[in-house]
């Protein structure tokens, strides 16, 4: 029988909730610059997605993307890709 720890690390893989937490202190990081105006939406191999309503914000972040990548570098961010929604 498994314990309940080897059954809690099963779940959190099986949700992927570590990459949650991750996303979590990417938007904590991200809304020191941009706050409401962006959203981490998801980081995958990692290209870290964000979106943002305003072309005016997409264009603020193209901009950026090199100071952003070394703010979240410790996230495992290589990449940023920006969609306006």
């Amino acid at each position: 029988m498994k314990s309940i720890d080897d059954v809690l690390k099963s779940r959190v893989e099986d949700f992927d909730m570590e990459r949650g937490d991750s996303l979590a202190g990417i938007q904590d990081i991200l809304n020191k610059n941009y706050m409401g105006r962006v959203r981490a939406k998801k980081i995958k191999d990692g290209l870290l997605t964000i979106t943002t309503p305003s072309s005016v914000v997409a264009n603020e972040l193209r901009l950026a993307q090199v100071k952003i990548k070394k703010q979240l570098k410790d996230y495992g961010v290589e990449e940023v890709r920006i969609q306006i929604n």
